[in-house]
């Protein structure tokens, strides 16, 4: 038998805030309002979300380098 925990949105925003030292946030992050927004979320999801979040901003930030190398050369 598989059981999950899907916590009510103070839950969510306990493990939000746990998980959130784990990663670089900008400052205008509001986990309040991402705990909002994530009803039915496990707190793997959460975590997943926080992953997906980051790898997109490092992404962002990748391609933001690649543009002024590019312009640096031309």
């Amino acid at each position: 038998m598989i059981v999950a925990c899907f916590c009510e949105q103070d839950g969510r925003y306990e493990v939000l805030s746990t998980l959130a030292k784990d990663f670089n946030l900008e400052t205008d992050v509001d986990l309040k309002l991402v705990a909002e927004a994530t009803e039915g979320y496990s707190p793997a999801d959460l975590k997943s979300l926080l992953v997906t979040a980051q790898l997109s901003r490092l992404d962002l930030e990748l391609c933001r380098i690649q543009s002024v190398s590019v312009l640096g050369i031309l």
